[in-house]
């Protein structure tokens, strides 16, 4: 549909207006743009909660950070690879508009968040769809009966943190120590 149509000339010349179409994609987009901006709020008010980490509250998310060590342009998108602290290496897709506004480039530091429902935990290193596999070791269990928060070292003061149902960690017999594999897509990573 057009959004706008010519105006032929008169005693002030010709021109152009809007049409009703491209008013209701002004305001479709006013408002896709209103809610990303009070989901980037919520964002950042349940991340600064993650910082104070009270004792009771469970992370929603991972907070990480780490240098780009790659970057690779692949039509209108990044392929960053990302050390951690811990030596492990970890693969976040972007897309070009991205990578570009935020002027990312080799040896910057970045900071980025890891949503805890994403991560699936294996014991075992196994191939998959995950472009992403961290190898820690459990230092905290949190079981309600029927989610369990599992936190783990990677190493490097590199935290993850991933929540699972009660009968997973069962099934797969988690325990204090025990080394594990925690995997996710790169689409799971959120560059801030």
């Amino acid at each position: 549909k057009p959004i706008v149509l010519k105006v032929t000339g008169g005693k002030g010349g010709g021109g152009t207006v809007i049409t009703a179409h491209a008013k209701e994609l002004i305001d479709a987009f006013e408002e896709i743009n209103s809610l990303s901006k009070n989901y980037f709020e919520v964002l950042s008010d349940s991340f600064n909660e993650q910082i104070i980490d009270d004792a009771d509250d469970e992370p929603v998310f991972s907070r990480l950070n780490g240098t780009i060590c790659d970057k690779k342009n692949i039509n209108t998108n990044f392929e960053i690879a990302i050390e951690l602290k811990s030596g492990q290496i970890l693969t976040s897709i972007e897309s070009e508009k991205f990578v570009t506004e935020k002027c990312l480039d080799i040896e910057d530091e970045v900071h980025f968040l890891i949503e805890s429902n994403n991560i699936v935990l294996t014991k075992n290193q196994i191939d998959n769809s995950a472009r992403n596999i961290l190898k820690g070791f459990v230092v905290k269990i949190n079981d309600d009966g029927i989610n369990s928060n599992i936190t783990i070292n990677c190493g490097g003061e590199d935290i993850i943190h991933s929540k699972i149902t009660s009968s997973s960690c069962k099934k797969l017999n988690i325990s204090m120590g025990d080394t594990l594999y925690a995997q996710f897509k790169a689409y799971n990573i959120t560059i801030l």
